[in-house]
């Protein structure tokens, strides 16, 4: 994220926030790259400890951001993943991190959504709901492929409710269409920017409409 945003999530004015950012630097938690802040590798073991899992878990391959056509694309990925984290805390809601939310299924599948939601009331019940920030997916097609993990995982009993943000409204009308009995819920990114995301009536497109959406704060 960029300065702004961290210091926003964490409440703090940008003068409070430069020194924190400068200890996560100074200690090898972070790392700076073109006016962003990201894990270092130490940063990447000690998030898998806070949560108790490997830094595999965490940490994505490092080879692929060699390219600059995959390092583009993913800071534009990142940016609209966080504006989502932005646009839930400013509704007093934390999204967490999405490897907290992967299911492996041995031999059948693994769902690994951009970030996790803790829903105390929604159209699908309360728990865990996942969040998949989708900006290429827009055929029928693509779009198929992109929600084979989760009906495998439905298949297998071990459904998991997710929430789809798309570029366009095209494409989360084409989520919102293909996804049969899957507990799913879709917008667009615009939609999401100006929210709501939760409350009584929000932007997401499901089977009731308006829906409703309360979360753990």
């Amino acid at each position: 994220m960029p300065a702004a945003w961290l210091g926003e999530l964490s409440g703090v004015s940008p003068r409070a926030a430069a020194p924190i950012l400068r200890r996560l630097l100074d200690a090898g938690l972070a790392v700076r790259y073109d006016g962003r802040y990201y894990l270092a590798e130490r940063g990447f073991r000690r998030a898998a400890n806070l949560s108790r899992m490997q830094a595999g878990a965490v940490r994505s391959r490092h080879g692929a951001y060699l390219q600059a056509g995959f390092r583009q694309n993913q800071r534009l990925h990142d940016d609209s993943v966080n504006r989502l984290v932005l646009g839930f805390a400013r509704e007093g809601v934390r999204a967490f991190a999405g490897w907290r939310g992967e299911v492996n299924i041995p031999g059948l599948t693994q769902l690994r959504p951009d970030l996790l939601l803790l829903v105390s009331e929604g159209p699908f019940g309360p728990g865990p709901y996942a969040i998949e920030l989708e900006r290429r997916a827009t055929s029928q097609r693509a779009v198929a492929a992109k929600l084979g993990p989760y009906h495998r995982a439905a298949a297998a009993r071990r459904a998991m409710p997710v929430l789809f943000v798309c570029e366009t409204q095209v494409a989360a009308d084409r989520f919102a269409a293909a996804a049969g009995s899957l507990p799913l819920l879709s917008t667009n990114e615009a939609s999401a920017r100006s929210g709501p995301l939760t409350g009584d009536r929000t932007v997401w497109t499901g089977p009731r409409s308006p829906v409703s959406l309360r979360c753990e704060r």
